[in-house]
Order: structure tokens, then sequence, then C-alpha cells
């Protein structure tokens, strides 16, 4: 690579500048002021950074709650371990209040904490594990270098281990562990992790960064942060622990940083692996250096779970990897035959450019690791426009010995991946051609009065509809969880009634934002065909493909045609998100984009132009207003959960709160799956 100078062009792989138009980002035709600017590929040497690490991962290992009041207990949960406040606030309220006796109350705590050591959390490699499996694979692979290195998480590794026993990252044919139990010895000689209680671990995390960049500053040590975490579409905050659901946890917003970075004179690196991650390189007073996993508007991607159930680490990050192996098996070849122990740094002549890290990392993500006809929207920065500085400068990534670091690794036997068809969502059902659209036409939800046997199968049946209706790969981001458990159910698995709760309203939610979105259509006279019947990855797949037969410039053309519809149709705000109920919401909290971009794809596909897609938009939202009240007025009116929370505040008044009238319940609500298992 370094031995044949080129020049590069950073803004065709991704790369923004930092000369923004304040007006409108995205749409900056200069990129930036990168426009046409080229980088040379080399450059000389630099010496070793003595960077400073920070890494913070902002899953949780979160269960859930069975009731409204045990979600707020959840909140004293890391303080009180033993469950001995719950005990003592149980036994002073007396049998008055409560029937539940001490020793019933005894065994109530004992199974709760059982729950915790048994029950498969949001952390479980099934679901959010695969950010466990980015996590401490750069933790490994950074092992012993650089100044100082801290890494911050809510879960501690030894819990993780005891309860699923290990995590995995890569593709199919070159897989390893990152996390088992034979490395616990030597991840806590290296005492780097710290971990924090959930409520706490975005405060902690936010003083231990500024106290970090701050000794950066004055030793001249450049700063690299890692973020693993949830992102969310229209603010690009990161979700970072938190004591209750996806949807109350902190979010680590952008603004964070820059006021710790203001007035610092310190070289930062980020790198992210976020959906929406891209936003964070669109912030003008955000000037650092950043790799990002997808764009602004985009999901990141995991690797698709085997048929064990497991999934491993994210796309972005096996790119990083490889591209990092890259770059030393560089160095390393330039002086034969010396052989590799006796490479000094001094004697290589030359080094690549933090742009040319760019391209490879981009390179190397769609052509060897996930080389399926897809569109990967990578971002990158480079801190005050210093694309032609050498990468390790610039980017303040310590070497190291990759390639070593990654086998050693424990290699696992290939395993077959479940299928990542963005139709079935890796299930295939067993009645294949069932009737989508007549189930898509009627209501979701269950009748009251039937059993909870009868109940689980109606839920059963709405996965199963769900997963035909092309709810995107299930090694998106905002759908490994929720896939996951939906196969789960399917198949016959035992789950407790809150999560089968959730799951239907979360579905349910899904599939009726995309009954909106078809309605939206046709309201706008578009000839499309409606939103369950569309395949949105297939879509993007065909173009790719027409992009490598009729030139990439048509394809680039219509992508970019894409991203406006997709920005016009997210501002006007046509999609409200899923309601928030007490005790439910990490599979909630995900944001599903199906319907929104379905709508983009529509007007892409209409032959409009942009003003008048911008006008047809426009006359959705007075309509799309009303709805969104609508809505929510019956959710406040009929959900169980809120009239529970409303009850239960009336009582204490000496009210009695009144039961929606006859005539207000033909409204035709969705009741909730405890509402029809309620005796």
């Amino acid at each position: 690579m370094a031995s044949s100078t080129q020049q590069i062009q950073p803004s065709g792989l991704g790369g923004q500048g930092r000369q923004m138009d304040q007006a409108n980002f995205y749409d900056d035709p200069t990129f930036g002021g990168l426009r046409d600017i080229t980088f040379s590929s080399c450059c000389p040497p630099e010496v070793q950074p003595n960077t400073r690490i920070i890494a913070i991962c902002g899953v949780t290992d979160y269960i859930g709650t069975e009731t409204t009041e045990s979600s707020s207990e959840d909140e004293e949960e890391e303080a009180d371990p033993k469950g001995k406040k719950t005990l003592r606030k149980i036994v002073s309220k007396g049998k008055d209040m409560f029937s539940t006796s001490r020793r019933q109350a005894r065994k109530n705590i004992k199974e709760k904490e059982k729950a915790k050591t048994t029950q498969q959390g949001e952390g479980a490699p099934k679901n959010d594990g695969w950010f466990f499996s980015d996590f401490y694979l750069f933790h490994h692979i950074f092992k012993g270098v650089g100044a100082n290195q801290l890494w911050l998480t809510s879960e501690p590794p030894h819990k993780l281990v005891d309860k699923y026993t290990e995590y995995q990252h890569g593709e199919p044919a070159d897989r390893r562990v990152v996390l088992e139990a034979r490395m616990l010895p030597e991840i806590q000689a290296v005492n780097n992790i710290r971990v924090f209680p959930r409520g706490d671990l975005l405060q902690d995390f936010l003083r231990t960064f500024e106290g970090e960049c701050k000794i950066a500053a004055r030793y001249n040590q450049p700063v690299l942060l890692l973020i693993f975490g949830h992102g969310d579409k229209d603010t690009h905050g990161i979700a970072i622990g938190g004591n209750s659901s996806g949807v109350r946890a902190p979010r680590l917003q952008i603004d964070q940083i820059e006021r710790i970075l203001r007035g610092l004179q310190v070289s930062v690196t980020l790198l992210m692996t976020s959906c929406y991650s891209g936003g964070w390189v669109y912030q003008p007073e955000l000037n650092v250096s950043a790799a990002t996993a997808t764009g602004p508007t985009n999901e990141s991607l995991a690797w698709p779970m085997t048929l064990g159930g497991r999934a491993h680490g994210s796309f972005w990050s096996t790119a990083v990897l490889n591209a990092f192996i890259k770059f030393e098996d560089e160095r390393l070849t330039q002086l034969h035959p010396k052989p590799t122990d006796a490479i000094k740094l001094e004697d290589v002549k030359e080094s690549s450019t933090f742009v040319k890290l760019a391209e490879v990392i981009r390179q190397t993500l769609i052509t060897e690791v996930d080389a399926s006809d897809r569109e990967h929207q990578v971002r990158f920065a480079s801190q005050d426009d210093a694309w032609g500085m050498e990468w390790r400068q610039r980017s303040g990534i310590p070497l190291a010995t990759f390639r070593q670091r990654w086998q050693e690794l424990r290699q696992i036997t290939s395993q077959p991946s479940a299928s990542s068809d963005s139709k079935t969502g890796g299930f295939k059902s067993d009645k294949p051609g069932s009737a989508v659209e007549d189930e898509f036409q009627g209501e979701y939800g269950c009748k009251k009065g039937i059993s909870r046997r009868q109940a689980r199968s109606v839920v059963r049946q709405l996965c199963l509809t769900y997963l035909e209706s092309f709810p995107g790969a299930s090694n998106r981001s905002s759908n490994v969880s929720i896939h996951s458990h939906a196969r789960d159910l399917i198949q016959g698995e035992q789950k407790s009634d809150w999560q089968i709760e959730e799951l239907q309203l979360t579905l349910s939610h899904r599939m009726e934002m995309m009954k909106w979105a078809s309605r939206y259509k046709s309201m706008m006279g578009l000839d499309f065909l409606d939103c369950h019947l569309f395949d949105f990855d297939e879509w993007q797949r065909s173009c790719v493909r027409a992009g490598k037969e009729k030139g990439k410039q048509e394809s680039d053309k219509k992508f970019n045609l894409f991203d406006y519809c997709q920005r016009i149709v997210d501002k006007a705000k046509l999609f409200p998100d899923a309601p928030l109920i007490e005790g439910h919401g990490l599979l909630l909290s995900l944001s599903y984009t199906k319907s929104s971009d379905y709508l983009a794809v529509a007007l892409v596909e209409s032959g409009l132009g942009r003003d008048a897609i911008s006008t047809a938009v426009a006359r959705l939202i007075p309509l799309t207003e009303a709805k969104i009240k609508r809505l929510n007025m019956d959710h406040i009116t009929f959900n169980r959960s809120v009239r529970g929370s409303a009850r239960f505040a009336f009582s204490t008044l000496g009210k009695r709160l009144r039961s929606p009238s006859p005539r207000k319940q033909q409204r035709g609500s969705i009741p909730s799956f405890s509402e029809a298992t309620a005796s």
C-alpha cells in the first residue's frame, strides 16, 4: 500500500470536511470544503503515539420488569443487591395494604435474584450482546499499548461469562471467542475495566473522559475514544446504561463531548459502531477525527446469527481490525528479509496517511467483509482536515501486533448462519404463503376473555405475519433483539408475560406504521406497492447492481435523491415513536425505519422533482398531527399499564378512576397481551 504513492479524494470515501455549510450539513455540495481535494496516500513515518484510550459500552444486561411497581424498584437494585431494603419496605407496609406474607416476600426476592442469573437479558449474545463482542474484541487487540486505557461498562465480565459462557466475534470462516472464563484472570490482571452502576454509567464516563483529555492535553498525548451502543436517529445520541428500559436510558449527546473538548488542545479520534453515528461527523463544533460504522440516517449491521442463536459483533469492527492488520503487514514487509522482531520503526521509509486508512477500511468492508450488493454509508472525518497526516499520528491508533492478538483468541468451528433474508427475518414459516394480506388488514392484539395459551398463540401468529412482511434483515441493529425474541416465541421457547406483551406491543406498532406508510402513499397518488410487500434491502441491492452495470454515477444519483426524500420525510415526523409504557421499552425504544424508508423510495420511484416531493409531503403533515393525537389518546385511555398507574394515584386520594364509556370503547383499540390474559 505505502510503496505506491497515489492521490486520494476523501469525499469519495464518505469523508466530511470541517468547513461545513451551517444551513444544511447533509446537502452541502462541497463536502465540508473537500470537493475535488486530494491528499497523498503516503508520508514519512512518525513516532509511535503515546495514546490514551477510553472506551464505553452503553448496552446493559437489563432484564425487564413484571409490574409497574418493580420498575421503580430497579433504581435501588444495585445499591441493595440482597433486597433487604425491599423486604423491609414490604414488611413495613403491613398485611392490610399487601396480602403477601413475609415468607412470600422473601420467596419473591429470591426468585427475582435467581431470574437475574438465569433469565436472558438484553446483554445476551442473541440480543444486544454483539455490542459486548465488539467491546471485548478491541479490549483484547489494544492490550498493553498506549499511555493509559480505561474501559467502562455496567456489566462485570465475570457475570456475563457466568450467565452466557462466552461472546464470539467475526466472520464464519474465522470466528473467535473474545470473552470466556479462561480470559478472566488476564482481564483482572490488566485491571483497566471499570464497572459502574447502570444509572451512573453516563455521568461517570463523562467525568472519566474529561479527566483523561485534560491529562492528554498537558502531556501532548492523543486520545482514542471508542463508543458502543444504540444510537438515536433524531439526535444521534447514544444510549448509555440506565436502570430501566431503553426508552428511558440516558443518552450521550454530541454537545456533551464538544463542551468537554472546548478550549483543550488535544487530538481526539472517535471510533463508533452505533446506528446513525455518521451524524457526529456533521457537527462543525466537534472538531475531531472520526470513523463511524454508518451515515447519519443508516443502521449499523451485525454479523448474522448462527443457527444456535448467537450474534458475533459488527461488520464494521471486523473491517477495522482487518484494515489494522493490513497496515501492520505493510510495515513488516517493507524490510525483507529482516525477521519481524528486528524491524525498527525508524527504519521504515514510508507510511500511509489518514486518508489511506479511511480508504482501506471502506474497501475492506465492501469487498471482503460484506461483499454483497449493499450500500454501506461509512463516514470519516479528520481533525483540522489533516487528511495527509501519518495515520497513527492523526488517528492515535497505537501500533500493535494486531494479527497475533487476533490469532491468540480461541477459534471456533464454523457454524451455519441463520438466514438474514429481509422478508422472513431469518425464520422460515411452517406455513409458507400464509394470509399476510388478510392479517395485515385486521387489528392486532387479543380479544378479552381468552386463555393465556390462546393469547400466546395470537402473538405467535403476529410474529409470523411480521416476519413475512419484509421487516429488514435480522442483523440490522434495530432488528437483532426483536427478531431473536420473535423466533424464540415461534419455536416454542418459554417467555414471561411481560416479554410477550412487549413483543406484541412492538410488532403491533411496527405493523401499524407500515399501514400508515401505505396510506400516505395512496394519499399522494403514487403508483407503488404497499409497504408490507416491499423489500427495502432488495431495492438497495438492485440500485448497487444497476450502478455496476450502467455506471456508478447513475446509482449515486438515485441514492442522493433517496437521502433527500428520507430527510424530508423524517423532518415531517409522519411516523410517531412507539408509546412509552411503564415496565417496557427495550424493544419499543429501538428505532424502526422501514415505514419512512419505504415512503422515501416510493417518492424516488415516482419521478417527481424535489420541489414536488417537498410539497406532497408537506400536505400530509396536518393529517399526521391529528392521527398522532388520536393514537396517543387511545393509548392513554385503553392501555392497562397506564390506567393501572392512574388507578393507584387516584386511590391515594380516596378517588375512583372511571372506566371508559361503552361508546368510547367501540373505537377499536388494540388490547395488550396482559389485557387479554387478565382474569
